[in-house]
């Protein structure tokens, strides 16, 4: 799907050895292949996004020689070449990383994991040549001193830990700070080192291993740190809205900078140590050291700002992130780079032909993939808050979206808006659903007043129809039967309603044990399949009876999503254990587990290709090559589904003659070999099939 705005997004993180080469000699190990290929897990064909970015002001880091990027995302650390605009390396990781950091000299890259450790890679090899633990280590942040000679690591028990990267070993443990580290930096002559967590920073004497001085004055948590290029200012930024500057030979506060109502969450110093640049909910702002005044602010990202930080060989070059994706900028210029494919994806959809995958961000954006071409990486703006949830019309045409309380109607040829149905009274739309025939479209609600209602929506004249209430609480989840003719409703009020379309009426009630999470029938309609919170097993139910007819066990978490393939006995579930497992629904049997690095959260199964999507909590989705285990169906030639193949159905196919993915008109429909096209191979299909 093409959208108006467009952007190919960009970010990775890089470090040097600690002996050996120079800053200027190093030449991180590439992959080969588009990025898209990068260290797959077994069964996946590619992946789309390249994680969510890591939270906290040490998410990304520069190379001694501005050369290199290194961002540390979900699943590992990317590594970008800042001169020629591309990925070089994605050094991957067992768990999330939290923190990156350059080693100035040679070509080390230490990264804080998730699980305690450090991780230690030589970029020059794309080689893990280490690992050191620092328990407990939960959420690390890691600095090299300016020397490359000792490392420190930051912990959420409220300790610093010193290394000797020759033999890394510990070699001190400053203890101080009554909560998790935050803010860890040192001087630029790496004779002091500043961190923080609590109200309060702490400055230590790197070799007496001992604190010299804590400074207070903020009065709350203390996030982020920076040295001024001299060393005789430090900055902090904490979350009682302020930025402050500290004279450190004095150890007292020299200013005051009003950064937010909420939270300061990053700072930096330009190289000449003339400006202090802050972050906070979406603005940077820039602010003149000598006279304190503020000199421009701009509105760079549609979330916090967590990281800020200057090119060391390009003053003029900045880098931020937050949960919209990196941005490198020109301060003087003010031209930009949008490293924004590190997303944090919300809400997903595949097109009916497989062609096409759109996700929705916790940001507001639709961001969309096509994937017959690698290089097509399309973003659309559309609302102030999380995309909710995304669905295709049944003949792929259109594209139907929820955020702010409202469905946008999306034509998929042009990529423009084509009705917005809004209604604030019913709140949010955490869900939606077409029925098989494309003509209507039903969407879940959580709205003021107990108003959490199922909205039914003629899809075709694009007018909402009526409304239905009965639930308690939010509507999670909807979904048709194959003949349309009832409709499946899930709620955190623990049942399941079902309604009588054409009626608009609740004709029965299913009561689970928790939250229902997730609703779909079999391709049969005779069976009804749900998942609800917390649990770690899919429950079957013969809903015309109302009773419970199987389940499928074998995730170790919660399950969060299920999907069911176009070959009807084939169904797909993804769990918070980080894989996506296929079930034969018929035996109720396990077929293969698959490994996602991060816990799965949606799944959609292509109708025309053997393919299936997740979306993880990681920020990314993997595309799964499903050849081995489904066949694809095939576009029915009875095009007017009147149970013959004839003169009619030819017209029909006539109009549609020539049109092509992503020209206006085209209709997965009448492409019946599935290449993209409806061309001459689709009416040979047709005339075999004529008089049938």
């Amino acid at each position: 799907m093409k959208y108006p705005i467009r952007s190919i997004a960009l970010v990775l993180i890089f470090l040097q050895p600690l002996f050996g080469q120079g800053a200027g000699d190093l030449n991180p190990a590439g992959l080969t292949g588009h990025t898209r290929t990068w260290h797959l897990p077994e069964g996946a064909i590619a992946r789309l996004g390249k994680g969510s970015i890591a939270d906290g002001n040490h998410a990304v880091d520069f190379s001694s020689d501005g050369r290199y990027l290194a961002v540390a995302s979900h699943i590992g650390v990317w590594v970008y070449d800042v001169a020629t605009n591309r990925y070089v390396t994605l050094l991957p990781t067992e768990t999330q990383p939290t923190s990156v950091s350059f080693s100035p000299v040679g070509a080390t890259l230490a990264a804080g994991l998730h699980n305690h450790t450090i991780a230690l890679w030589n970029v020059n090899t794309g080689r893990r040549i280490g690992t050191l633990r620092h328990e407990p280590l939960y959420f690390p942040t890691v600095v090299f001193s300016p020397d490359g000679i000792t490392l420190a690591s930051g912990s959420n028990d409220g300790t610093v830990q010193l290394w000797k990267m020759a033999t890394r070993s510990v070699v001190a443990v400053l203890d101080g700070h009554t909560s998790g580290i935050e803010g860890l930096v040192f001087s630029p002559d790496g004779t002091m080192l500043a961190s923080s967590g609590d109200n309060n920073i702490k400055l230590w004497d790197v070799s007496a291993r001992k604190e010299v001085a804590t400074l207070s004055g903020h009065r709350d948590r203390v996030e982020a740190l920076a040295f001024s290029p001299d060393g005789t200012t430090l900055a902090s930024g904490a979350w009682d809205g302020t930025a402050r500057m500290w004279d450190v030979a004095a150890r007292e506060q020299i200013a005051t900078f009003l950064v937010h109502v909420t939270s300061a969450s990053s700072v930096a110093f330009s190289p000449d140590g003339n400006t202090l640049t802050t972050g906070s909910v979406k603005l940077m702002i820039h602010w003149d050291v000598a006279t304190r005044d503020r000199i421009s602010t701009q509105d760079t990202h549609r979330h916090w700002i967590q990281s800020l930080k200057y090119s060391p060989a390009d003053p003029d070059l900045l880098v931020s992130t937050a949960y919209d994706g990196a941005i490198l900028r020109n301060v003087k210029s003010g031209n930009l780079v949008k490293l924004n494919d590190f997303q944090d994806f919300r809400s997903m959809a595949i097109s009916p032909d497989g062609a096409t995958v759109v996700a929705g961000t916790g940001t507001g954006t639709m961001v969309g993939w096509d994937l017959s071409d690698a290089e097509e990486l399309s973003e659309t703006e559309r609302y102030a808050g999380v995309v909710y949830s995304l669905a295709y019309s049944p003949d792929g045409n259109t594209l139907a979206t929820s955020g702010d309380g409202s469905i946008t109607f999306w034509n998929v040829a042009t990529g423009f808006e084509i009705a917005d149905l809004n209604n604030k009274m019913l709140g949010n739309v955490y869900s939606m659903a077409f029925s098989r025939d494309g003509s209507i479209l039903a969407s879940g609600h959580s709205g003021a007043d107990h108003q959490n209602r199922i909205r039914l929506v003629d899809a075709v004249n694009l007018r909402e129809v009526t409304s239905l209430g009965g639930h308690d609480e939010r509507v999670n989840t909807v979904a048709f039967s194959p003949d349309g003719a009832t409709l499946a409703s899930g709620s955190f009020d623990r049942t399941v309603r079902l309604w009588d379309v054409p009626k608009q009426k609740n004709i029965a009630t299913l009561r689970l044990l928790n939250s229902v999470e997730f609703v779909m029938f079999s391709a049969d309609g005779n069976t009804l399949v749900t998942v609800e919170q917390d649990e770690d097993i899919v429950r079957l139910w013969d809903w015309r009876r109302g009773v419970e007819s199987g389940a499928l066990e074998g995730h170790d978490r919660a399950v969060a999503a299920v999907a069911l393939s176009p070959e009807p006995n084939i169904l797909a579930s993804g769990s918070f254990d980080s894989t996506v497992r296929l079930w034969d629904l018929n035996a109720q049997e396990e077929i293969v587990s698959l490994t996602h690095h991060g816990g799965v959260r949606s799944l959609a199964f292509s109708f025309y290709k053997p393919i299936l999507t997740s979306r993880g909590s990681d920020g990314t989705i993997l595309v799964w090559d499903m050849s081995p285990y489904i066949t694809p169906l095939k576009p029915d030639p009875d095009f007017d589904d009147n149970g013959r193949v004839d003169f009619a159905d030819f017209v029909k196919f006539a109009q549609e003659f020539g049109f092509s993915h992503g020209d206006a008109g085209y209709d997965a429909r009448f492409d019946l070999d599935g290449d993209g096209e409806v061309g001459f191979s689709d009416y040979l299909i047709l005339a075999r099939a004529f008089g049938g």
